[in-house]
């Protein structure tokens, strides 16, 4: 994020958000503690940005530290902002379940929240936003980032909930 920021030459923007996770979660009061910095700095940021609208994280699991800090901020901004997205229209329990594990030498990261929408499971959707030429590049971007680490990114949409699944292949 802070990086985007930097290139876009945006350096109040960067000092703002610094100073902001700075101020809000210093680093023994995280929400969450998932074994890596980065993701409990992520997810405690997130969870105080939707708590106005009423948006529970849950977070199990563990997230190991051989993504790089740039893609999992990648990774995990735009997996809960669009998890929060669909949540704000849900009426219902607006739960994100986020769950990250390593097995036999694969990482598995999956988020998953209600939704009102139905989602084709073989295609990326087509963002929801009327502006659809700065917007609709959350999940190609995820996807490009597991691609990296020579992994594979499934999206499944059943009984009103959007699953989205990520595998790390050879992580050591």
């Amino acid at each position: 994020c802070i990086k985007s920021l930097i290139k876009s030459q945006k350096y109040e923007e960067v000092t703002e958000y610094i100073n902001n996770i700075s101020a809000s979660f210093p680093a023994d009061r995280f929400l969450y503690n998932t074994g890596n910095y980065i993701s409990d700095a992520i997810l405690s940021d997130k969870q105080e940005n939707v708590k106005k609208d009423k948006i529970i994280i849950s977070f199990s699991g563990t997230i190991p530290s051989f993504i790089n800090n740039t893609d999992l901020c990648i990774i995990l901004s735009n997996a809960i902002d669009n998890a929060a997205e669909a949540c704000v229209d849900v009426e219902t329990e607006r739960n994100i379940e986020v769950f990250g594990a390593c097995r036999h030498r694969y990482f598995i990261l999956t988020v998953k929240n209600p939704t009102v929408n139905f989602i084709n499971n073989k295609e990326i959707p087509q963002t929801t936003k009327s502006d659809k030429l700065y917007h609709g590049f959350g999940l190609q971007n995820i996807k490009t980032v597991v691609e990296k680490y020579n992994g594979f990114m499934k999206i499944e949409s059943k009984d009103n909930y959007f699953l989205l699944s990520l595998t790390f292949n050879n992580i050591t």
